[in-house]
């Protein structure tokens, strides 16, 4: 099973997705990234980590 749990942060998602996006495209991301962080502000996982975390997963597949 393939693990997703590269990035813990939107910078280093950045980092890499700077390589594979416009900048445009990698603008809206990062605002709609932020949007949803917003909106889960206080939500944790299960396991106690930040909703973020599941964020930047789902990035992390869709951007393979």
């Amino acid at each position: 099973m393939e693990v997703f749990d590269t990035w813990r942060s939107w910078q280093g998602a950045r980092y890499f997705l700077e390589h594979k996006l416009s900048a445009r495209d990698l603008t809206e991301l990062e605002v709609t990234f932020q949007f949803a962080v917003k909106c889960h502000d206080r939500q944790t996982r299960p396991d106690g980590t930040p909703y973020a975390v599941h964020l930047l997963e789902v990035i992390e597949i869709l951007s393979k």
